[in-house]
């Protein structure tokens, strides 16, 4: 069989659904189908066993059983393996396809949503100040009020999740040594996007990964960004932070330097044991002369 799936064969209707069939997974394939009247994709994966009809008994599927069909010598009829299996195969193949053309469009849907959202946020600050002056001639402050809710509202949420990622680098540089240069930065390796209508909040990491943050007690959480950051096919973003060379300083070297064991310190160690063990002889000497 044909493992190749047209990426729209979820658009394919009757003659040419039954062609695709015919040419994947055989002409007594395609032609059980067609009887029954299972005219495309969709229709045929919600048929639970489109082989379920043959067991039936009834003069207008004796054609179609023996196409399809082995006759047995009590005149009953058994489905041939290799339709069995074909069937089987096509319906697993078609699932699967459909189920990734699913994810694409979600994807897509998503990607278009941020993008919107970007756009969103991009007009609402170019044109703050072109809204405000209209709104000065405006006889009410309703619109106003809405406008500032919503920027304030942006700017708590984002606030928010600054704070709390800062608290959590903070928290594994402390816990985990290999995090000790661990440091996350707004607009340099990390955006948040809002999307207040949708009650939806993203991070997009620098690498290019884009987390959609859960909600817990009314505030969002961190969780599926940090999962990415401390994964173990870690992001790039964190690679680079955690493989930077230690800022040492000069004085500390320095001061390392003067006060590390040396050949000067060894003399001066030696000198004094010298100076120790000279009386020591002096009363061994003046001993023997008075004797």
């Amino acid at each position: 069989m044909n493992s190749n799936v047209p990426s729209d064969v979820m658009e394919l209707e009757r003659d040419t659904f039954f062609d695709f069939v015919k040419k994947h997974s055989g002409e007594k394939v395609a032609n059980l189908l067609e009887f029954q009247d299972i005219t495309n994709v969709n229709c045929l994966l919600a048929c639970k066993d489109p082989l379920e009809i043959l067991l039936l008994d009834s003069d207008d599927l004796l054609e179609l059983k023996k196409a399809t069909c082995l006759k047995l010598n009590n005149n009953s009829f058994t489905v041939l393996p290799g339709v069995k299996s074909k069937l089987n195969l096509l319906k697993c193949v078609l699932t699967k396809k459909r189920n990734e053309l699913k994810r694409e469009s979600s994807k897509r849907s998503s990607n278009s949503s941020i993008t919107n959202i970007l756009s969103d946020n991009n007009s609402i600050s170019n044109n703050l100040n072109h809204s405000a002056d209209i709104l000065a001639a405006t006889p009410t402050n309703t619109f106003t009020s809405s406008i500032n809710n919503c920027v304030t509202a942006q700017e708590n949420i984002k606030r928010y999740l600054i704070d709390s990622l800062d608290d959590w680098c903070k928290k594994m540089r402390t816990t985990d040594d290999q995090y000790e240069m661990l440091e996350l930065k707004e607009n340099l390796d990390y955006d948040v996007i809002i999307d207040l209508d949708g009650g939806k909040v993203f991070i997009r990491c620098k690498c290019g990964t884009i987390a959609t943050l859960g909600k817990k007690d009314n505030n969002y959480i961190l969780s599926n960004y940090t999962r990415h950051l401390t994964s173990s096919n870690p992001c790039p973003v964190i690679l680079k932070k955690l493989q930077a060379p230690k800022n040492v300083d000069e004085s500390e070297i320095s001061t390392f330097e003067n006060t590390n064991p040396s050949k000067d310190s060894f003399e001066k160690s030696v000198s004094i044991e010298r100076r120790k063990r000279k009386p020591r002889t002096n009363q061994s000497s003046g001993k023997k002369r008075k004797g």
